[in-house]
């Protein structure tokens, strides 16, 4: 299947050789870019491996306080990542953060977002 614009032009691209490196640079070596109708099988996210940096002036949680996904004064900061289901399907994994006095920080999932997706991939 050949890729088109709203005009109907063809999109053109520039063959490559096997390292990756475009061999041919003129219009003449242009090709019309193809998608292919096989695009294999979904698979689902297994793992994820992130580095996190915890801005030094982030609020420090006391022990005391519980954490609640949907109270921002309960962690220091969030974020989320995309993750897929074994159908292919996109999701967000939402991740909190809390600073603790000891200077180590622990990190906790929504478990309400987190249960969700664990009942997708059973």
């Amino acid at each position: 299947m050949a890729l088109v614009d709203s005009n109907g032009q063809f999109l053109l691209g520039y063959p490559v050789d096997t390292a990756g490196a475009v061999s041919d640079k003129t219009l003449q070596g242009a090709t019309k870019m193809q998608l292919s109708a096989n695009f294999g099988e979904p698979q689902a996210t297994e793992n994820i491996t992130m580095g996190v940096n915890l801005p030094s002036d982030a609020e420090v949680i006391g022990a005391d306080v519980e954490f609640d996904p949907n109270d921002a004064t309960t962690y220091s900061a969030s974020s989320s990542v995309t993750i897929f289901d074994n159908g292919g399907n996109q999701n967000q994994l939402q991740f909190s953060i809390l600073k603790l006095r000891t200077h180590r920080q622990r990190i906790r999932h929504s478990s309400m977002i987190l249960k969700c997706l664990l009942m997708e991939w059973k």
